[in-house]
């Protein structure tokens, strides 16, 4: 119990450097937040559009039933496919009457026969394998068969571009996320050995006639370990509270690590980490350097 009354005395008295080191801690890991989110956001978006974009393959007239079905297999049998349907010509002059009523009273009105072609809709696992799926069926023996448009060709680059684009992003914030962490690590022990560094400074009396009454190694470093742990939780706290309040400013759903508490968890048990780990050296350290009784 007074090693942790210690711990906290340790806390206030260098309170205003305490306070700098529990501050810096807390936006670095709001930044870390903040990336998350965009991370997570960019995943969700290209989710979406996987599950609304569709690659529809148009077939010629001279496709006949046998071929349609040998396509549909073929494509059906690719890793990158995750389920295939036909649609011929009748189901999608239906489809287009049902969303454009005006496009069969045209058709009747001037006698023309239905104009669409047969087609296959083809429903990709991720919506980037789409671009590899049009390659593999360039290169197929069914090309001759597939009507090449150039809006189509100019809407499917349309649509990777981006594809692309949101794959850039959701990489490069990943990335980002990556060097938030290693950046706070770095920074987290650096303010954490001078928070620490500090504390021995001021107290190298005590700890010397802590010496004299015998005191042992692990009885000298628990204070300032405890004070280390101490720093990085209110710096992980300090975290919390401004992610919850700008979560009210969002025009989003909110912060992706609000909704995952193995995400906190992990954030507070590397920011106590920092500080454990970074004390019990910096201490242990110092402690060899002195004539000081070991365990």
């Amino acid at each position: 119990m007074s090693v942790l009354k210690e711990s906290f005395n340790n806390l206030k008295r260098h309170r205003f450097l305490n306070l700098a080191s529990i501050v810096s801690i807390s936006l670095i890991l709001l930044i870390f937040n903040v990336l998350l989110t965009v991370n997570s956001i960019t995943r969700e978006q290209i989710t979406n559009l996987s599950d609304k974009i569709n690659l529809n393959i148009y077939l010629k007239n001279e496709a006949s039933e046998s071929d349609i079905t040998q396509i549909e297999t073929f494509l059906g049998n690719l890793s990158e496919v995750e389920s295939v349907k036909q649609i011929n010509k009748d189901e999608a002059l239906k489809l287009l009457e049902t969303k454009y009523p005006e496009s069969s009273e045209f058709l009747n009105e001037f006698n023309i026969d239905n104009p669409l072609p047969n087609s296959i809709q083809v429903k990709t696992n991720n919506l980037e394998d789409q671009t590899q799926v049009l390659k593999i069926l360039e290169k197929s023996n069914y090309q001759e068969l597939i009507l090449k448009s150039e809006n189509k060709q100019e809407y499917n680059q349309t649509i990777s571009q981006v594809v692309q684009n949101l794959i850039g992003i959701k990489n490069f914030s990943f990335q980002i996320i990556l060097w938030v962490l290693i950046t706070f690590v770095i920074a987290g022990s650096l303010i954490m050995f001078n928070a620490i560094k500090t504390t021995l400074f001021t107290r190298r009396s005590e700890i010397q006639i802590m010496q004299y009454v015998g005191a042992t190694f692990k009885r000298i470093m628990m204070p300032f370990i405890i004070e280390g742990t101490l720093i990085g939780a209110l710096g992980f706290m300090g975290s919390l509270l401004l992610t919850v309040i700008l979560n009210g400013f969002l025009p989003f759903n909110g912060f992706t690590a609000l909704n995952h508490i193995s995400i906190l968890f992990l954030e507070l048990v590397i920011a106590c980490s920092i500080g454990i780990t970074t004390s019990a050296y910096i201490v242990h350290k110092y402690l060899n350097t002195r004539e000081i009784f070991n365990d």
